[in-house]
This record gives structure tokens, C-alpha cells and sequence, in this order.
């Protein structure tokens, strides 16, 4: 019977392997999963960005949420994710109710791995539109509301625990 893969890893480590069993963390956090959809950055991760385009249809929106749901399944680590809508014209009352359930389901997931959530909401429209989906479904973390992305990263970062990188392009 070949070793169990914890085990394996400790030998090649030269550490217990009742070390790594027992550190949880260390197992989770050696890799750091990538939301797998065309509006996340994931480059960052554990800091994520996801960014809505100017205009999508449900089909689109319901993709991305299927996106986010397969990574909640797999990244089971402290995140943090800055949600830019700065850039949104339009959002149908249908894709209000799509993304109010969006929250619901994510939930759980949230309140034990997510550090913060920073939207970055430019004017009086994108804040109608946040308000609008927070009636329907209230936030199950608090959710920090900036102008600008780089104050997003920022506080995602501080919250995350990165050391400040002022002045650098992100």
C-alpha cells in the first residue's frame, strides 16, 4: 500500500506529516484558486477583482456567478475582493433579483473566508443600483464603498494584510 499524499509530502519535506494534517491552512493556502471567467482578475489572488463590462445580458451575468460559485467550492482561505460596477450603464430588474440571489447563496462562503469587500462606486447611478440590490438582498459581510480602485485595493490589501504599495499602477 503506497503512502498516504500528505505523508509524501512530508517526507519530501522532511516534516511530520501529522504537522501538515493538523495544519489545515497550510494545505489550503499553498494554492491560491483563480476564478475562471473573463471579468475576474484573479492575478492577485487571494486579492480578486471582479469587474462588470457596460452591458451583459443574464445569460452573461448567471455565467460569471457560475464562475464564482466553482471557486467558492475550492478556496476555502481568507480573500478579499474589490467589485467594480464603475463601468455599468444598464442593469435590468431581472439581473437585480439574479445577483440578490447571487449574495444570498454566497453567503456562508463569505462570512468564513471573505477579509473584505470593497465596491468601487463612481457616482449617484451605481450607487442607486448597489442600493436597489442591497433591498432585495442584504450583504451577508459589510461592504466597504470607494470611488476609485486604487482606494479599493488599498483597503483590500490592508485588510489582507499586503504591505502599501503606493504610487504603483494597478
Amino acid at each position: 500500500m503506497g503512502l498516504h499524499p500528505c505523508e509524501a509530502l512530508a517526507r519530501s519535506l522532511r516534516v511530520g506529516a501529522t504537522d501538515l494534517v493538523s495544519s489545515s491552512i497550510l494545505l489550503t493556502t499553498a494554492t491560491q484558486v483563480s476564478v475562471q471567467h473573463a471579468w475576474f482578475d484573479s492575478s492577485r489572488a487571494p486579492l480578486y477583482r471582479w469587474t462588470f463590462p457596460e452591458c451583459f445580458s443574464d445569460e452573461e451575468l448567471e455565467q460569471a456567478i457560475a464562475a464564482h460559485r466553482a471557486w467558492r467550492e475550492l478556496a476555502l482561505y481568507d480573500s478579499a475582493f474589490v467589485i467594480d460596477i464603475s463601468m455599468i450603464r444598464e442593469v435590468t430588474a431581472r439581473q437585480r433579483w439574479i445577483v440578490a440571489g447571487h449574495l444570498r447563496d454566497a453567503a456562508d462562503h463569505a462570512k468564513r473566508h471573505v477579509v473584505a469587500t470593497v465596491m468601487v462606486v463612481p457616482g449617484a447611478l451605481h450607487r442607486a443600483l448597489m442600493t436597489t440590490v442591497f433591498w432585495i438582498q442584504r450583504p451577508p459581510t459589510p461592504v466597504h464603498v470607494v470611488r476609485t480602485l486604487d482606494e479599493a485595493v488599498d483597503h483590500c490589501e490592508s485588510r489582507l494584510g499586503f504591505p502599501a504599495h503606493r504610487g504603483e499602477s494597478r
